[in-house]
């Protein structure tokens, strides 16, 4: 069984606050497939995004993730184990966590449709653990 699972910078776990505030909000589900690149994200996403949820076998590029971190995205959730490539995903993984984006990994967005929910993907709380298990909850506005 894969475990939905969130991950963030050192800096914002120890600020669970942060992580909190982080992982409660209004986010945008997007259907993508393939490599994510900057081009793509700029067609997808919307102004105002501050939580991006991605649907389907994608994976951000490098410069899609250096794109996300311009835009200042507080959260990012994919369906795969991982935000990048076999080849990019730790340097993708690392540029987001830099900007303070938190990542969740292995999210179950099968029945959910492309739109804005409410998103609700609290951290379980574990002393000095900079990743862990969520149930994360999507909420139709």
């Amino acid at each position: 069984e894969i475990t939905t699972r969130l991950v963030g910078s050192e800096m914002c776990i120890r600020d669970r606050q942060t992580t909190l505030d982080r992982s409660l909000g209004i986010c945008q589900v997007a259907e993508l497939e393939g490599k994510v690149t900057r081009e793509v994200l700029e067609e997808v996403m919307e102004e105002d995004c501050e939580r991006l949820l991605i649907r389907g076998d994608a994976q951000i590029t490098r410069d899609g993730a250096d794109y996300l971190a311009e835009k200042k995205l507080v959260l990012l959730g994919v369906e795969q184990e991982t935000v990048g490539n076999e080849t990019s995903g730790n340097d993708v993984h690392q540029q987001l966590l830099k900007k303070g984006t938190v990542i969740v990994e292995n999210l179950n967005l099968e029945k959910v449709t492309s739109g804005h929910y409410f998103l609700v993907a609290a951290p379980v709380k574990k002393k000095h653990q900079y990743g862990g298990p969520i149930r994360a909850v999507l909420i139709e506005n």
